[in-house]
């Protein structure tokens, strides 16, 4: 993605297309200049949001040449100055066009833009009490600075009260921020990560009914995802401190606490029930004497084999704090209501989240918020084809076309570019009306993305109550757009087919 809309012109945000000519094209695979080599009409480029941007294209090379390019080299292609597409080789075939091998070879190359370096390197992190978007500049800086990704545009987001990864990939750490924010993300071709609310990148243009500066506009409506209940299962979290009495009986030598022990205890040792004198304790495999040993995660504690056992005038006490497995239940009564009234019945629409990540009650209940503004509406997601917009993965869309039901302001998800002929590049524009969900690829991508299952749930976990939500979702977009600079020739209009798209 770029948040400029490369390729239309060298210009900024809002630059109208170039012209009808055919475009002043340049590519280069690491330092060659193959521009000779791109075979007319070849390349595509696909440009989905919070993941990678990839492009494959033709090279037609004389039986002669020697060239050979090589994984991971740069990828790069140019219009006017401006890039429409930078990155890195993934793969590429070679062939022939005659068994003889006298003709020329073709070589078809697939590259992916600088997103995939956020694929290949993993965070060790913990951040407590910091904004989403201090934590995507923390992650640049400390992880992406020697691959040359710096800070775009990074809004600040949601703070969380505490979150940790443990060796997730960078994507997969900013797509949770962004998830917790209701945000999206990036790299552009000049390799700047962007973290950037739906509202910061306000299109310029319209799409209307009139203006027939699209074809094969679709609209779709889906509960697919769809929630109103959200379930977090995290992992372990961490009690406030307890304080244990338990009565000896002249025996036993092991003493059982309510919750798995996650730092070391305090221990006293007195003859009524109040605390005591201070025991000696240290862990279980540290090879140390002590009065009374632990283990992290064991419910309890063992007496040293030399000390003298807890009669039944005498008390063991005990200060620590527990472990317990996180449960986090948060509903939104308007969803609820919502679909209740439209289909009958109950109207829960529940879904369960197991993130072993998750280890506070705060941030389960922040993921859960999260969550439900994510999936708690029924989506609309349109599609249509242009020559004539120049329109950018990110952009906030306005489209008003009521012939399809499709009125309201879109964030763009996909943008596949494609030189259908030599004087015009064809997008195919996929958007939505409320945050971006992702596709399949994402949602699987998310389900398997590391955290560590959550612990079953059993008689010692502690559980939050649930809360109930009284505000529906919805999406309320203050648009400021720039004055569009005109959208070029009506390539779709009267001059093609003697009507425009919505005409009788």
């Amino acid at each position: 993605m770029s948040l400029l809309r490369q390729g239309w012109a060298s210009g900024t945000l809002g630059s109208a297309k170039s012209g009808l000519a055919a475009p002043a094209l340049n590519l280069r695979v690491g330092p060659q200049d193959a521009t000779a080599w791109l075979q007319a009409e070849s390349y595509e480029i696909t440009e989905p949001l919070n993941q990678r941007n990839q492009m494959t294209c033709t090279l037609m090379l004389p039986a002669a040449s020697t060239f050979r390019p090589s994984i991971g080299q740069d990828l790069a292609l140019m219009n006017l100055g401006a890039l429409l597409f930078s990155g890195s080789i993934e793969s590429f075939d070679e062939s022939v066009l005659d068994e003889k091998l006298t003709n020329r070879r073709v070589l078809r190359l697939q590259g992916v833009d600088w997103n995939q370096v956020l694929d290949r390197r993993l965070a060790a992190q913990a951040y407590t009490g910091v904004s989403c978007g201090s934590i995507v500049s923390d992650l640049i800086t400390k992880y992406l600075d020697d691959d040359g990704i710096s800070a775009g545009h990074i809004d600040a987001g949601q703070t969380v009260p505490q979150i940790s990864f443990n060796y997730n990939t960078i994507a997969d750490c900013i797509t949770q921020l962004a998830t917790i924010s209701g945000y999206s993300w990036n790299v552009d071709y000049y390799k700047r990560l962007h973290f950037f609310d739906r509202t910061y990148q306000v299109s310029p243009y319209t799409i209307t009914s009139t203006n027939a500066t699209f074809r094969q506009i679709k609209g779709t409506y889906s509960r697919d995802q769809y929630r109103n209940s959200q379930i977090i299962q995290g992992g372990t979290a961490v009690t406030a401190s307890q304080l244990e009495r338990t009565q000896g009986d002249g025996v036993r030598t092991a003493f059982q606490t309510a919750y798995p022990i996650d730092q070391q205890p305090f221990v006293m040792r007195n003859t009524t029930s109040t605390v005591g004198n201070g025991q000696s304790i240290a862990g279980q495999q540290q090879g140390v004497t002590a009065q009374w040993y632990w283990t992290r995660g064991s419910m309890g504690l063992n007496q040293g084999s030399t000390e003298v056992v807890l009669t039944s005038t005498e008390y063991l006490a005990v200060i620590y704090k527990g472990q317990y497995p996180l449960f986090t239940l948060l509903d939104s009564a308007a969803g609820i209501a919502d679909r209740k009234a439209v289909e009958g019945g109950g109207g829960r629409y529940e879904s369960v989240v197991n993130d072993g990540a998750v280890d506070t009650a705060d941030l389960a209940f922040t993921e859960a918020t999260a969550l439900l503004n994510k999936y708690g509406s029924i989506k609309q997601d349109v599609q249509f084809v242009t020559t004539q917009t120049p329109v950018a993965v990110g952009d906030l869309l306005t489209i008003n076309v009521p012939e399809v039901g499709v009125v309201d302001n879109f964030l763009v998800t996909e943008v596949r570019t494609k030189n259908y002929r030599l004087a015009d590049r064809e997008l195919s524009v996929s958007a939505t009306n409320g945050q971006f969900r992702g596709d399949f690829t994402e949602f699987f991508r998310l389900l398997s993305r590391g955290n560590n299952p959550a612990p079953a749930f059993n008689a010692a976990a502690a559980v939050n109550q649930p809360v109930t939500l009284t505000d529906q979702v919805a999406f309320v977009d203050p648009l400021t757009a720039a004055t569009s600079g005109g959208t070029g020739g009506n390539f779709w209009g009267p001059a093609l087919v003697g009507r425009n798209e919505w005409s009788t």
